[in-house]
């Protein structure tokens, strides 16, 4: 399960605001931008997990992305994501391709133009 709480994140600033440390938004209703635990890198168990998703038999792996829009509502489920690519390490900026597109509430909610 892949997790994120959105309501005092704004990518369109330098930083995130007071307490998030992560950058979650939707690209598109199809791609979600998820930055992983401050851990996880391409090197390790947890980041390896995330690039060979799928993968062959030491791979078994599969993602949902559930997504909540502030900590008062519940978590969104977005359904079954596929590993697209990354940047960065600990933490890993991961682009996920969602198997359902985003209804389009979903994804002005979580999209990374939201409030604009």
């Amino acid at each position: 399960m892949l997790g994120t709480e959105l309501s005092d994140y704004n990518p369109l600033l330098s930083s995130p605001r007071e307490g998030v440390a992560y950058g979650d938004y939707a690209i598109s209703p199809e791609r979600f931008h998820w930055q992983s635990q401050n851990s996880a890198g391409s090197s390790t168990p947890v980041g390896r997990r995330y690039i060979n998703q799928g993968d062959g038999p030491d791979s078994p792996w599969t993602f949902q992305l559930f997504v909540q829009e502030t900590k008062d509502h519940a978590f969104r489920a977005c359904g079954p994501v596929i590993f697209l690519d990354y940047r960065g390490e600990k933490p890993m900026s991961i682009t996920w391709r969602l198997q359902y597109p985003l209804p389009p509430r979903l994804y002005e909610a979580f999209s990374v133009l939201r409030g604009q």
